[in-house]
């Protein structure tokens, strides 16, 4: 046997590293986007729905007016919460770092952005994560704007000092497309 030979459960090196790019979003984008909107949508409508439909079972108690500001309550959260992934989960992008660029994918196709197209880079904080938003010069095939998650340290206290610290890599970005 060849000492040399690649032993058959050995992946294959990452051709993203093997072009000197760097991924700098999450890497549970893909979860975030597709998983977290569809769950959502699937346990809390059905809670709801439930709610609506058989709040005795639900609440355990006959249905009164208590019964009915918890419907509402718990329609306009669920409704709430669809916007806020419609808002934020569902646009994030996988977004890699290159030399000529940034490479931005959907999960279904990838687009490469060069440096000179991007007209401005910023940071929110949401409660549970933060996002990165890039807005560029010029409409692309996924907008104007693109949305991703950086990887790295989740900082979920926002009591923290360094919870509103904007992330080094929002800084590298604006420095690569000669924003500071």
């Amino acid at each position: 046997m060849n000492s040399s030979a690649t032993p058959p459960t050995a992946r294959a090196p990452d051709t993203a590293n093997a072009l000197g790019e760097r991924t700098l979003s999450s890497p549970r984008t893909a979860l975030l986007k597709f998983a977290v909107p569809i769950a959502w949508l699937a346990i809390g409508g059905y809670a709801v729905w439930r709610l609506w439909t058989r709040p005795d079972v639900v609440l355990d108690a006959d249905p009164g007016s208590t019964t009915d500001a918890l419907r509402w309550l718990f329609l306009v959260l669920f409704a709430a919460g669809l916007m806020l992934a419609f808002a934020f989960v569902a646009p994030l992008k996988r977004v890699r770092l290159g030399r000529d660029g940034l490479r931005i994918s959907n999960f279904r196709r990838e687009i490469t952005v060069p440096f000179a197209a991007i007209a401005r880079v910023r940071q929110t904080w949401l409660p549970t994560f933060r996002v990165v938003t890039i807005d560029l010069r010029h409409e692309s095939e996924f907008g104007r704007r693109i949305i991703f998650r950086p990887a790295g340290p989740r900082r979920m206290a926002f009591w923290k000092a360094d919870y509103s610290r904007e992330d080094e890599l929002v800084g590298e970005l604006k420095r690569l497309a000669g924003l500071r």
